[in-house]
């Protein structure tokens, strides 16, 4: 579920793709950084925390494309608090920490928890990040609701939310994690030697 709510929250997307200057930086959002360190932070708890379990069976993202899901995460998230910022509608940290308890709830407690997370490829250190993602986007359908928006068009009505906000806070993408595919919502790989860097 919190997976398919990144792709969600990331479909259509409009990344203003160009190249980043700073090479510490996998992507820039109004000068605010989502750092390579922070990516590989976040690879390596996934990558540590599957070795508890048998993963032989799951089907998960490695190498490459576990890098490019995770940045993509971390750019859906800022973008999110960026638009909830704006029609105010921010999550609070008690709602986050209830929906926290409502799945440990569902997975039969904290002992499945950790099991559930790798499942899902989530980093337990992203954990409320996620949920308050998930919340974000609930509120955000919920407001375009309220606002007239048949559900039918609510889908385009988001994407357009989230272009607004690439184009507000002049996302920049690393060229390393490859370039945006506005046709998949995702950062898919490129040749750097063709061009890899995309403005949109």
């Amino acid at each position: 579920m919190m997976k398919k709510i990144v792709a969600l929250a990331s479909a259509g997307l409009v990344l203003l793709l160009s190249g980043c200057t700073n090479v510490n930086a996998a992507a820039t959002l109004d000068g605010d950084r989502v750092t390579v360190a922070q990516v590989q932070t976040a690879v390596n708890q996934i990558m540590a925390e599957r070795k508890t379990f048998d993963t032989s069976q799951m089907n998960l993202p490695t190498g490459e494309d576990l890098n490019r899901n995770e940045l993509t995460f971390f750019v859906v998230s800022a973008m999110l608090k960026d638009i909830a910022k704006h029609l105010k509608a921010e999550v609070t940290d008690k709602e986050v920490t209830a929906a926290v308890n409502g799945v440990i709830a569902s997975v039969g407690g904290k002992q499945n928890l950790p099991q559930a997370l790798v499942q899902a490829n989530i980093p337990s250190g992203d954990l409320d990040t996620y949920f308050r993602m998930y919340l974000t986007s609930k509120k955000l359908q919920t407001t375009l609701k309220a606002a007239g928006v048949p559900d039918a068009q609510l889908q385009e009505a988001f994407t357009k939310l989230i272009g607004d906000s690439a184009i507000r806070l002049h996302l920049v993408i690393n060229p390393r994690y490859g370039k945006w595919d506005a046709t998949t919502g995702n950062i898919v790989a490129a040749d750097l030697a063709s061009g890899a860097v995309t403005k949109k």
